[in-house]
């Protein structure tokens, strides 16, 4: 047991020799290592860029339904939401599909912003393009006016 762990210390020390020398020969041509993706960034489609999501438009919350085009071989695809444009705090789902509706989510009104990747097969894909919409959830005009008693006399 103790020789089979030795060989496959050999074989990981050797391996990581190879790669350190394909980098630094790299290098040396003036040639930058970069990251290669098995397949590529989806490609978002609704809700569109800017959009804006109403209970009216999208009944009963507001909550719109996301998709993005399909990448042939992409077999999951995680969905983040943020109303963060650098994503510092999301909100992620994944999906087996190129459309998802997140029936769990509780977003407040404001802008969010979403983004998507393929997540398997791995390595995964870089992020798609940031989109963004506005979650409104009850139109301005769409409000009940409350009632107010009359001032005491």
């Amino acid at each position: 047991m103790a020789a089979d762990i030795q060989k496959t210390a050999e074989k990981w020390v050797a391996t990581l020799l190879i790669l350190a020398l394909g980098l630094a020969f790299a290098a040396l041509r003036g040639l930058s290592p970069h990251v290669v993706y098995a397949v590529d960034a989806p490609t978002p489609s609704a809700p569109a860029n800017g959009a804006l999501t109403t209970a009216a438009s999208q009944p009963p919350l507001g909550i719109p339904d996301f998709e993005w085009q399909a990448v042939t071989g992409a077999t999951l695809y995680r969905l983040q939401l943020s109303q963060d444009a650098g994503f510092a705090s999301k909100q992620e789902w994944t999906a087996a599909n190129s459309r998802f509706t997140p029936t769990d989510a509780t977003l407040a009104d404001g802008v969010w912003y979403w983004r998507v990747r393929v997540e398997q097969p791995t390595p995964v894909s870089a992020w798609s393009d940031v989109w963004s919409f506005t979650k409104q959830w009850a139109a301005a005009d769409k409000l009940r006016r409350q009632y107010q008693p009359p001032p005491a006399v």
